[in-house]
């Protein structure tokens, strides 16, 4: 039973691997001034990201060109 629980989790996960292989870059962590995004969703076309250093990201047109916000937090909030 074992080993037929780690072959599935295998076969599970090389399913999703080889699909990581067509996705494509896009200019999401440049437009948000970040090294690596955190965390992205979407809804429709539109693409929102989040890079790790706290900037939102989002695009309307499927990732095709992208739009950075600048947020300033409320007087006497810090973010970490």
């Amino acid at each position: 039973m074992k080993k037929q629980l780690c072959l599935l989790f295998i076969i599970i996960l090389s399913g999703h691997l080889t699909r990581a292989q067509y996705w494509s870059a896009t200019g999401a962590s440049t437009s948000a001034g970040a090294v690596y995004l955190i965390t992205a969703t979407h809804v429709g076309d539109h693409i929102y990201v989040v890079g790790n250093n706290q900037t939102f990201a989002y695009s309307t047109n499927k990732g095709s060109t992208w739009t950075s916000t600048s947020v300033t937090l409320p007087k006497g909030i810090f973010a970490a």
